[in-house]
């Protein structure tokens, strides 16, 4: 249960740490927010991610997109979230080169039990194959999720 909590905390900080940094740099570039996760990102042209998820209960998948190289130049950010129900569900999204960010699976109201997992591929490589079960009731402020992020989607690099 330790482990599920730091990921959890991480994945929370995590978010609010690129959310800080969109704050800082937002001057410098354009931000978007959409409520589906989409088949193609810009222009896209570098590749497919599969994100194919099996949950338990309703959950938020969100994956943001950020291009750019952030010393003075223009940067562009995506942020695509959808909430689904119980049981499989699969994305594949066409994406546009230099292009990273997270991909995070973050499961609402949960009891003890759910369960939440996913395979990642990028260009038909698994980059992430994951499970996660909650063992006890979540204390307040606590989150039961998945998280990964990447550098760079279209040359599946991990950080």
């Amino acid at each position: 249960m330790q482990r599920l909590l730091k990921r959890g905390i991480m994945a929370i900080l995590g978010l609010a740490m690129t959310l800080a940094w969109w704050s800082i740099r937002g001057g410098n570039g354009k931000s978007d927010s959409v409520s589906k996760i989409p088949d193609k990102v810009w222009e896209g042209g570098a590749g497919t991610m599969t994100i194919d998820m099996e949950t338990s209960c309703p959950t938020r998948l969100s994956v943001t997109f950020s291009e750019g190289d952030g010393e003075g130049g223009e940067i562009r950010s995506l942020e695509a979230w959808e909430k689904v129900k119980s049981g499989s569900h699969s994305w594949t999204i066409e994406l546009p080169p230099n292009t990273g960010g997270y991909v995070d699976a973050t499961a609402e109201e949960p009891e003890v039990g759910a369960q939440l997992s996913w395979v990642i591929r990028v260009n038909g490589v698994v980059m992430t194959e994951e499970t996660q079960t909650l063992d006890q009731p979540l204390r307040p402020n606590y989150a039961f999720g998945l998280q990964l992020y990447m550098d760079d989607y279209s040359s599946a690099s991990l950080d």
